[in-house]
């Protein structure tokens, strides 16, 4: 593998290169989505290592422990009169995904494309993280 441009420098045909360690990871990356409302943190799942997001996935893994965490926070009404709002992701607009919802009975908050101006995660979680 050749070694990155920024690496590089010049030098004289007697002189030996500099050794370039290589980075590597100790901890791969891993999801973790996140669910909250407006008192705070509801739920995360973990994404199996080396996994990505698939509607299977979100419909009969994710969601389910979403709603069953709403199911322990709201004993009497459960995900009843609930508002539920998340980006254009595949996983989150696919048929599949867009059926399971509507069969759950929630209120679906669209999501306009291409609008940075609604992230939610910008005014509760992110803040949230980098004071802890």
């Amino acid at each position: 593998m050749p070694p990155k441009q920024q690496s590089s420098k010049w030098i004289f045909e007697d002189e030996v290169p500099d050794t370039i360690p290589k980075l590597f990871m100790a901890v791969g990356k891993r999801m973790f989505p996140i669910f909250f409302t407006t008192r705070g943190l509801l739920e995360f799942v973990m994404l199996p290592a080396k996994h990505t997001v698939t509607a299977a996935w979100y419909t009969e893994f994710c969601l389910p422990k979403v709603f069953q965490a709403v199911e322990t926070l709201k004993p009497k009404s459960g995900i009843r009169g609930m508002k539920f709002h998340h980006d254009n992701a595949l996983a989150h607009t696919a048929r599949r995904t867009k059926e399971f919802l509507r069969q759950s009975g929630l209120e679906m908050i669209e999501h306009p494309p291409y609008s940075p101006d609604l992230a939610p995660c910008d005014f509760w979680l992110f803040p949230n993280l980098k004071r802890n």
